[in-house]
C-alpha cells in the first residue's frame, strides 16, 4: 500500500498562505506485516504472517508507520508503545484518522502545488526541500 497521510491537509495549508510556505508537519506511510501464502500437501493453503522487518528492527513491533516532517530533518517510526507515539497518538489512532490518497494522486497534487508556486514567483525557499522530503518516504521500503 503506497500512501502517505495528512497530504491533503498540508495541501490546504499550502494554498491558504500568501507566500507558499509548506508547514512542518509529519507525512506518514504504513509499514504493514507481510503475508506469505504457502501450499502444503497435508494442510492445503497456509498463510504465514511475518512482521515488517523495518518495524521489528527499529521499534520491536510487527507493524508500524514511518513519518518524515516536511521541512525539518526529523523522521520517526510510530507504533503502539508509549515511547513510539506520534504527538501522543498510537499508530492505530494516527492511521484511523489519516486521509489516505494513492501515490499517483499525491504526485499530481505535489506537482501542481510546486508548479503554481513557481509560476506565481511567490515560493518560500523551503518548497524544493518540501518536495524532496515527501519523495524520501519511498526510501523506507
Amino acid at each position: 500500500m503506497r500512501q502517505t497521510t495528512l497530504f491533503l491537509i498540508s495541501f490546504v495549508f499550502l494554498l491558504s498562505a500568501c507566500t507558499v510556505q509548506p508547514p512542518d508537519v509529519p507525512f506518514c506511510r504504513p509499514l504493514e506485516q507481510r503475508k506469505i501464502v504457502k501450499e502444503s500437501p497435508e494442510f492445503g493453503k497456509i498463510i504465514d504472517i511475518l512482521p515488517n522487518p523495518k518495524c521489528l528492527k527499529e521499534i520491536g513491533e510487527s507493524s508500524c508507520g514511518f513519518c518524515v516532517w516536511t521541512i525539518s530533518n526529523r523522521s520517526q517510526f510510530v507504533g503502539e508503545g508509549e515511547k513510539v507515539r506520534l504527538q501522543g497518538q498510537r499508530w492505530s489512532e494516527v492511521k484511523a484518522q489519516a486521509i489516505i490518497a494513492p501515490a499517483e494522486s499525491q504526485a499530481k497534487i505535489k506537482a501542481f502545488v510546486i508548479n503554481a508556486c513557481k509560476q506565481s514567483g511567490d515560493c518560500s525557499k523551503d518548497i524544493d526541500r518540501w518536495r524532496l522530503k515527501l519523495d524520501s518516504l519511498d526510501s523506507v521500503f
